[in-house]
This record gives C-alpha cells, sequence and structure tokens, in this order.
C-alpha cells in the first residue's frame, strides 16, 4: 500500500513539473510523459535505497544489482526522449 502512495506522489509530481517546467506547446504531452515516470521511477528509487541499505545485512546484492540496473535503464530512457 506504501508503494501506491509513493506511485501516486511521483505522478502528481511528475504532471506538474513537466506542466510547470515545460514549453508551451507540448505542456501536456510533457506532463502525461513525466507523471507516468514519476510513477514508476520514485517508487523504485525507495525500493533501491532500501535495497542498497538491506544488502550488506542479507547479502542481496543480485537484487540490488537489477533494481540498480532497471534505475539506469529508466534514466537513460527519460534523458533520450527530453
Amino acid at each position: 500500500m506504501g508503494l501506491a502512495f509513493l506511485a501516486l506522489a511521483g505522478a502528481i509530481l511528475g504532471f506538474t513539473l513537466g506542466f510547470s517546467l515545460s514549453k508551451k506547446y507540448n505542456k501536456l504531452q510533457n506532463a502525461i510523459t513525466l507523471a507516468s515516470l514519476g510513477a514508476v521511477l520514485l517508487p523504485l528509487s525507495m525500493f533501491t535505497l532500501t535495497a542498497l541499505i538491506r544488502a550488506p545485512m542479507f547479502l542481496s546484492l543480485l537484487e540490488v544489482a537489477t533494481v540498480v540496473i532497471a534505475v539506469a535503464i529508466l534514466v537513460f530512457w527519460s534523458e533520450k526522449f527530453f
């Protein structure tokens, strides 16, 4: 349930930033794109941080590496289209 609230907060934050920071013509398109990206990245970043904190304790480095690679792919994808 906590991740759902983080996804909602990321969507609202992304929509607000996309609408306020984009240029005159593509405001709605950029706002929708950033809303979906924020809904994915905010919970994923929180999961990554908690996994990085817990990794030395439980030695789940494969999970941490998978999440870090997923975040890197999402960041690369977001930079490619903006």
